[in-house]
């Protein structure tokens, strides 16, 4: 039996927890949870279209690359500086 989907808002809140201890200590395992809270909230029914929509789908591929194993420093700037994307509200 699948579980059933968290609510939208603890999905955020997980999120932004995952975020600002990525930034602290820049782990792996974080990046790879940071995506797949992502992907959750992309798929997620109160989530079906719109500016939430678009924006997580975009941070999704962006953190992917992060989670890359041949991603190299220069790659991962490069992926920094695309991330400042002017759309993100």
């Amino acid at each position: 039996m699948k579980p059933a989907m968290p609510e939208r808002e603890v999905i955020v809140s997980s999120l932004l927890y995952l975020l600002t201890r990525y930034t602290q200590c820049a782990e792996k395992h974080l990046a790879n949870a940071i995506c797949d809270h992502l992907e959750m909230l992309h798929k997620h029914p109160e989530t079906s279209d719109g500016c939430l929509f678009n924006t997580c789908e975009r941070l999704h591929r962006n953190w992917r690359k992060v989670m890359d194993s041949d991603a190299n420093s220069d790659e991962l700037s490069t992926i920094q500086r695309s991330t400042q994307d002017p759309f993100v509200h």
